[in-house]
C-alpha cells in the first residue's frame, strides 16, 4: 500500500479516506470506527471536533483521570462513615 492509499487530513481540515485505502479503514462498510481512524492520525483537537461530539482524547484522559480521584475520594469517605 501506498501514501496515497492512507487516509489523511487536506490543506482544508477534511478527512481523506481514499476508496482504494486498506478496508480497515471503510468506517462506512464494517471497518474500524471513524474514531479509530482519526486516533490513529493524531488529529488535533479542531479537527476531532468537526467529525465527532465524543470528548477528545486528551480531555477524555482527564475527564477519565478527574473521575478516578473523585471515586476514591468517595471510597475513603465512605470508608470512614
Amino acid at each position: 500500500m501506498t501514501d496515497n492509499n492512507i487516509p489523511y487530513i487536506d490543506h482544508t481540515g477534511t478527512l481523506i479516506i481514499p476508496v482504494n485505502a486498506d478496508p480497515k479503514y471503510h468506517y462506512w462498510n464494517g471497518g474500524q470506527s471513524l474514531f479509530d481512524t482519526l486516533m490513529e492520525l493524531n488529529v488535533t483537537e479542531n479537527i476531532w471536533n468537526k467529525y465527532t461530539e465524543k470528548p477528545y482524547p486528551g480531555n477524555a484522559r482527564n475527564v477519565n483521570r478527574n473521575l478516578t480521584i473523585c471515586d476514591n475520594r468517595m471510597l475513603t469517605t465512605l470508608s470512614n462513615v
